[in-house]
């Protein structure tokens, strides 16, 4: 176990080595910024064979390949922390707002963090337009409603359903259970990672966008 703890050190290194390779290759910057729309079209044409082959394993982990789009997609937009990613809600509780609201279906959309829910307990508003939108808008209101049969979940608040308990610095909101653990979001991300074949991680990506902007 010791032997893949990365220190924060480390993970900064690991970005700025990253990112420094993006500042001087353009083809790979390129192929970092269609990673969602890549990841997306290739998920919905395995969902599809999988549907047709009546595979539901097939079906699950093409799913989750989707999820990941939709991560990035949001991720794209403005650098967040995976935390943020893991507790990011499609639709209100009786005690937190949501975040996403949609001033277009399926082409614009707007996220807001409330203070308190990110590291400089400030809000912040995020727009998600074009394509990373379609892919958000597609994740919520087609693919999601299969995961959470598939998967025997129940419905939750969050744009990624699970079954752990959502970490906040301070109780600045009371969050429900349903989102995915650290983990999870890890293995969701691999996921796309291992097709997308840039060797980012989470942290990784959201430090190159930032460069990037």
């Amino acid at each position: 176990y010791h032997e893949y703890v990365v220190t924060p050190k480390q993970m900064t290194d690991e970005a700025d080595h990253y990112c420094r390779k993006l500042q001087i290759n353009p083809h790979l910057v390129a192929k970092f910024v269609r990673a969602p729309r890549e990841l997306a079209l290739k998920a919905a044409k395995e969902i599809d064979a999988a549907r047709a082959a009546s595979n539901q394993a097939a079906e699950d982990r093409a799913l989750r390949l989707y999820s990941s789009a939709a991560l990035r997609a949001v991720q794209m937009s403005r650098p967040l922390r995976t935390s943020n990613l893991i507790r990011l809600r499609h639709r209100s509780t009786l005690d937190a707002p949501t975040n996403i609201v949609w001033i277009k279906n399926g082409q614009h959309a707007e996220i807001t963090f409330q203070a308190g829910e990110i590291k400089n307990h400030s809000k912040v508003t995020v727009h998600v337009l074009d394509h990373d939108a379609e892919i958000l808008w597609t994740w919520i209101n087609v693919h999601r409603p299969r995961f959470l049969e598939l998967r025997n979940l129940s419905d939750s608040p969050y744009v990624i359903p699970g079954q752990a308990s959502p970490r906040l610095e301070k109780d600045v909101l009371k969050l429900p259970i349903g989102c995915v653990s650290p983990s999870t979001m890890a293995e969701l991300w691999g996921l796309g990672e291992a097709l997308v074949g840039l060797g980012v991680t989470p942290h990784g990506c959201r430090h190159a966008i930032a460069t990037l902007i």
